[in-house]
């Protein structure tokens, strides 16, 4: 598949990893935070989490990049493409934020699979 001058392609067996022109670059993580009460934290609130995750990763380098998080009512979801887990961990233990649980993304579906 080729998505805006990039080859994309699935290399390993039940891992699923973000390649450039057949190189394997980063797999790609859920990262589950417990947060009591995340759901009520306001938008000046989630900027300035947004802000201090954005410095710490732009200190520790390209080998870890944060996607985009959910937020529920007591927990946030965020979805890192990161070299290995002590990365995210790291991330976690410099900007403040729990790391609770870290899930490899193995593989992703979608409606429209189903047609």
């Amino acid at each position: 598949m080729t998505i805006s001058g990039y080859k994309y392609s699935r290399f390993t067996i039940n891992q699923y990893d973000y390649s450039k022109m057949g190189e394997i670059i980063m797999p790609k993580y859920v990262i589950e935070r417990d947060l009591p009460g995340a759901g009520n934290f306001t938008d000046s609130q989630l900027k300035e989490a947004a802000i201090t995750s954005n410095k710490v990763i732009e200190k520790m380098g390209k080998d870890i990049q944060w996607i985009e998080s959910y937020v529920t009512t007591d927990k946030f979801y965020c979805v890192y493409l990161a070299k290995n887990e002590d990365l995210i961990r790291e991330h976690g233990k410099k900007s403040g934020f729990p790391v609770d649980k870290i899930s490899v993304i193995r593989n992703m579906t979608g409606p429209a699979r189903g047609e």
